[in-house]
């Protein structure tokens, strides 16, 4: 996906387009959308300094990110998020219900993958949409 992004890349990180073909503007959106990709897909290659939602099946129509909590709704009651994050978290709600730290992230609950600097995430419900997870 990487290589995807980069296609219309110049050396300096800019849009380069070879022929000034109209249709290469579409690096504009893969360059982005590949990288968001990626960082979903391998989540170590996301910033380790800042927490970083990645990945979700469904929509998240609100999240805002303090500095100890993370507060976020989906459109789906049913729904698997990633995130990477700076620390492991000391809680995981739904709708003010815990949700139990599990083994399996196909289970409803949390799990968590120790990286060199903060880890992964994996949060599963299924019985709410207003998600917490205090730091």
């Amino acid at each position: 996906m990487l290589n995807w992004a980069t296609y219309t890349v110049d050396n300096d990180g800019k849009n380069f387009y070879p022929t000034n073909d109209i249709w290469m503007t579409d690096g504009y959106g893969d360059y982005t959308r590949h990288y968001l990709r990626a960082m979903a897909a391998a989540p170590q290659l996301a910033p380790e300094s800042s927490d970083h939602l990645l990945k979700t099946s469904s929509v998240v129509s609100k999240i805002t990110y303090q500095l100890n909590l993370i507060n976020y709704t989906t459109f789906d009651k049913k729904s698997q998020e990633i995130f990477r994050l700076t620390s492991l978290p000391k809680k995981v709600t739904v709708n003010g219900t815990d949700l139990k730290e599990v083994a399996d992230d196909s289970n409803e609950g949390w799990t968590w993958q120790t990286l060199d600097a903060g880890g992964i995430l994996t949060v599963t419900h299924t019985t709410g949409n207003s998600i917490s997870i205090r730091k």
